[in-house]
C-alpha cells in the first residue's frame, strides 16, 4: 500500500510541475510578444498626408479619375468655398481634405466605411464633413446655377441658327434613391425603379440653369414642369423665348416640342455627362431622400463649375463618342408617355405658388397649347426643310 501511495504522489508532483512549466512558458511568450517584439510604427497623420498629396497635388489624371475634376478646378472650388461659403480649415482637417472626401463619395458612390479607411478618418468625421461641404456647395449655386433671361451672347453655332430665341433645352431624368417601404409605390416609375423624377434645364453650352429634383418617380414629366413654373423659386421662361423639349412634353408657348419620332439631343448629352461623371446618380445611395435631393443639386452646381474652369473635359469626349453611336435611334418609350402629361392641367402637385403671380409678370406660368404656337413650329420645320433641300441640291451639283 505504501508503495502505491508513493507512486500516486509522484504522479501528482509531475502533473503540478508540468502545469507550472506550461504557465511559465506562457508568461515568457506573452512578455516577449508584448515588450520585446513590436509592430512597425505607423504615423497615420503622415500616411494621410501622403495619400492626399497624391490625390489632388500629384498627377492631373489621378485627380480627374478619383475626384472628377482636374487640379486647377479643384483649387478653384476650394477657393470659392472659402471666399463665398464660409468654409474654413480646422485644427484637424483642411478644406481641401473635406472637399476631397465629399467628391470621392459623389464620384464613386462609396459608403462611409470605405472613405473612412482610405482617408484614415473616423466614420463620424467623414459623415459630419460630408454634410458641411454639401451645404456649402448648395450656397455656391447662386454663383454657378443662374437662369438666363435672354439667349447667350457670343455663343454662335450652326446648329442654333434656326433657334434665335431659344434659351436651351429642358428634359426629365430618373435618379435612383432609397425610400421607406410605405413610400415606394409613389416613387416607382414606369421602368419599375424606385427613383425621383428630376427636371433639368440646360443652356446651349450644356450648363445647368435650373434643376428641380424630389418629385416621385411616378409623376409625369409634364406635371413636374407645371410645378416648376409656379413654385416660389420658379423656372423663368420670358415671353418671346422658349426651351427645346422632347415629345413627352406638350408643344406650347415657351416649350418647343418636336414631332413624334424626332428627338433633341442637347439635354440627352447633358444628362449623360451628368450621370457618367457622378456615379452616385446612377445607383441608389444610402442617403435619405432629402439629402439625395441636395446631392443632385450639388452635382449640377459642380458640373457647371467644371464646364467653366475645365474646358478640356475627358468625360465630355467619352459622352460625345457614345451619343454619336445612338444619335439616330429613336426611343420607343417616348411614344408611351401618359396622355395625362398633356391633358392633366388640373392635376396640381406639391407646389408653392403663393405670391408668385405678382412677380415676373412678363414670364410664362402655364403649359397651354395654342394654334399660334403650332403654326410657329410648322413654319419653322418647313423653313428648315426647304433650307436642307437647297443645301442638298448644292452638294449634289
Amino acid at each position: 500500500m505504501d508503495k502505491e501511495g508513493d507512486e500516486q504522489k509522484a504522479k501528482k508532483r509531475k502533473v503540478v510541475v508540468a502545469n507550472y512549466m506550461v504557465t511559465i512558458a506562457t508568461l515568457v511568450v506573452w512578455w516577449h510578444e508584448k515588450h520585446i517584439v513590436k509592430e512597425p510604427y505607423l504615423d497615420f497623420k503622415v500616411a494621410r498626408e501622403i495619400y492626399l498629396r497624391r490625390l489632388y497635388y500629384g498627377n492631373n489624371r489621378v485627380c480627374v479619375e478619383q475626384l472628377r475634376l482636374n487640379k486647377h478646378c479643384f483649387t478653384v472650388l476650394c477657393t470659392n468655398l472659402r471666399e463665398h461659403c464660409g468654409l474654413r480649415d480646422t485644427r484637424n482637417i483642411t478644406v481641401e481634405e473635406a472637399v476631397a472626401m465629399f467628391l470621392y463619395v459623389l464620384a464613386h458612390n462609396f459608403k462611409n466605411r470605405t472613405v473612412n479607411f482610405n482617408f484614415i478618418r473616423s466614420g463620424e468625421i467623414v459623415s459630419r464633413y460630408f454634410n458641411i461641404v454639401l451645404r456649402a456647395i448648395i450656397k455656391l449655386g447662386r454663383h454657378y446655377l443662374i437662369q438666363p433671361e435672354s439667349e447667350m451672347e457670343g455663343y454662335e453655332h450652326e446648329k442654333w441658327e434656326w433657334f434665335q430665341d431659344c434659351l436651351g433645352a429642358l428634359d426629365g431624368t430618373y435618379v435612383k434613391i432609397h425610400v421607406l417601404l410605405r413610400d415606394q409605390g409613389r416613387y416607382r416609375n414606369r421602368k419599375n425603379e424606385i427613383a425621383t423624377n428630376v427636371l433639368g434645364v440646360c443652356s446651349r453650352d450644356m450648363r445647368f440653369t435650373y434643376v428641380l429634383p424630389g418629385w416621385e418617380g411616378s409623376a409625369a414629366d409634364g406635371r413636374v414642369l407645371r410645378d416648376a413654373l409656379v413654385r416660389s423659386d420658379p423656372l423663368i421662361v420670358p415671353k418671346g423665348k422658349y426651351f427645346l423639349v422632347d415629345a413627352g412634353y406638350t408643344n406650347s408657348s415657351g416649350f418647343l416640342a418636336p414631332y413624334r419620332g424626332i428627338r433633341y439631343h442637347l439635354s440627352e448629352w447633358t444628362f449623360c455627362l451628368f450621370k457618367k461623371r457622378w456615379v452616385i446618380l446612377r445607383d441608389a445611395s444610402f442617403f435619405d431622400v432629402k439629402t439625395h435631393v441636395m446631392i443632385i443639386n450639388a452635382c449640377a452646381i459642380l458640373q457647371n463649375l467644371i464646364r467653366v474652369e475645365q474646358p478640356n473635359d475627358p468625360y465630355l469626349d467619352e459622352v460625345d463618342a457614345e451619343m454619336r453611336r445612338v444619335q439616330h435611334e429613336v426611343d420607343d418609350e417616348d411614344e408611351m408617355e401618359d396622355e395625362d402629361e398633356e391633358n392633366g392641367m388640373e392635376d396640381d402637385g406639391p407646389n408653392n405658388d403663393g405670391g408668385v403671380n405678382a412677380v415676373n409678370e412678363n414670364r410664362i406660368r402655364t403649359v397651354q397649347p395654342t394654334s399660334q404656337w403650332t403654326q410657329f413650329r410648322n413654319a419653322l420645320a418647313r423653313a428648315m426643310f426647304i433650307d436642307y433641300q437647297i443645301r442638298q441640291g448644292h452638294h449634289g451639283s
